[in-house]
């Protein structure tokens, strides 16, 4: 049996291990909270600006800063778009490949986000659901879910386009509820309607 000095200490220290790790969820929650509201007020300015100004209305895209925003009102998934897929932008953003096409372009707009953050409410993602991706011109390009399915991480193919279609693939982690580096991929594929 175990001195009460021993299970004192071991209690003490689960107590102080548990308080690091719920101030650590506050300060990442937090943080990525305090990124999107500055994103959405930048992307709201840029809407803002652009239709004062009707030169700069069909200008392309930057390559930083706020791109988009996504909706999935049914699934509760909103947020703001930029481009990268490094972990910096994942942590506070959704992040849009380089290589993709961008929103209203024909070809595949390819957005990637974490499975417990912007992405979490795509495991109940169903066919036929409506995705509304809002660029910062002003335009609103709408989408319906048209597959659903899980790959290995080297399927690059998802990202794949067509030049005669306009599509829309989001990338996440599968299985949603899996602890640590999870092994598949979830992909969410919607054409433009």
């Amino acid at each position: 049996m175990a001195k009460p000095s021993l299970r004192i200490f071991a209690g003490i220290t689960l107590l102080g291990l548990s308080f690091v790790c719920l101030a650590w969820s506050a300060w990442d929650w937090s943080s990525r909270e305090l990124s999107q509201a500055t994103a959405k007020s930048e992307f709201e300015k840029l809407v803002e600006d652009r239709a004062g100004n009707p030169v700069r209305r069909g200008a392309r895209k930057p390559l930083s800063g706020p791109v988009a925003k996504l909706e999935i009102a049914r699934l509760g998934v909103s947020g703001i778009v930029e481009v990268g897929l490094d972990a910096k932008t994942l942590k506070s953003a959704i992040g849009m490949s380089m290589t993709s096409s961008r929103p209203g372009e024909y070809g595949n707009v390819v957005l990637a986000a974490h499975r417990d953050t912007f992405f979490a409410g795509l495991q109940n993602a169903k066919v036929g659901d409506l995705v509304l991706l809002s660029t910062t011109d002003g335009r609103q390009h709408k989408y319906r879910i048209s597959k659903l399915f899980v790959v290995d991480p080297s399927a690059h193919w998802v990202m794949n386009s067509s030049p005669k279609k306009r599509m829309l693939t989001l990338i996440t982690c599968y299985p949603f509820r899996y602890v640590g580096s999870a092994p598949r991929r979830f992909i969410v594929q919607a054409a433009a309607i």
